[in-house]
This record gives structure tokens, C-alpha cells and sequence, in this order.
């Protein structure tokens, strides 16, 4: 029997950001946060199946930097990023599509006051992984 399992969209984002030249994991934020400008944590908080393969998630993209004007230059060349990579096939799964909910945005952090951070949302379609599984 198969089984279509959803991805780890902050793995495979997270992949993608890396290898077009930014900066970016997943959570937790990184102790040495500072030292790391800029960065981007990319934060899934939701998304379901859209259909048999398809899953769509609710991604959050926080990006620090040493001013406000680049956290937000920052965030929106990282969100650029994602949408010149619809189509392609990442870690095994295709992108599918990604729509912005929000444009980047000054979204201070409460954990580290003194660095600017920048925020933006979007739904991220992937495809989701086909596995064989055995019933006893």
C-alpha cells in the first residue's frame, strides 16, 4: 500500500534559501543570532492536504539584519527567491507554487530588541512524499 507523507517544509525551504545564497534555518533561532546577519528562520505554523499529493503550508519568514531597511531588502529577495523556484524539485519534491498572504514587513523581536527583523507569510504548495508501507 502507499502512503503520501507530508515533507519537512522548513528542511526543504530552509535547502533551497541556503543554496540560492542566503542565510537560513529553521527554529530555534540561533544562540549566536549577531554573528549570523543576515539570517532568515523559516517557521511553518499550519497549513493541510490540498488533494491526494498535494500539501499546501502556512509558512512564516522571519529575516534579521543589521538595519531595518536590510531586514526588509533581505525578506523580500528571499521571498523573490521562492517564486522564481516554482516548478523546480527540491530534496525529492516539487515546489509547486508559493503565494505570498503578506509582504515583507518590520516585525520587531521582543527576544532580541536591538536587531531588526523583517516578516513575511506564505502558502507553500509541495508535493508530498510517496512511500510503500507493509500490513501485517
Amino acid at each position: 500500500m502507499q502512503l503520501n507523507l507530508p515533507v519537512d517544509v522548513a528542511d526543504v525551504l530552509q535547502s533551497l534559501l541556503n543554496a540560492a545564497g542566503h542565510d537560513a534555518c529553521a527554529r530555534p533561532v540561533p544562540e549566536t543570532l549577531d554573528a549570523l546577519l543576515p539570517l532568515t528562520v523559516v517557521d511553518p505554523i499550519g497549513g493541510g492536504r490540498r488533494d491526494v499529493v498535494l500539501d499546501r503550508f502556512a509558512v512564516r519568514f522571519y529575516t534579521w539584519a543589521s538595519t531595518n531597511a536590510d531586514a526588509i531588502a533581505e525578506s523580500s529577495a528571499v521571498m523573490a527567491t521562492l517564486l522564481l523556484h516554482e516548478g523546480e524539485v527540491m530534496d525529492g519534491t516539487t515546489l509547486y507554487h508559493v503565494a505570498p498572504t503578506a509582504m515583507p514587513y518590520e516585525a520587531p523581536d521582543p527576544v532580541h530588541p536591538d536587531i531588526p527583523r523583517a516578516c513575511f507569510t506564505a502558502s507553500v504548495y509541495l508535493r508530498a512524499n510517496t512511500t510503500e508501507i507493509t500490513t501485517p
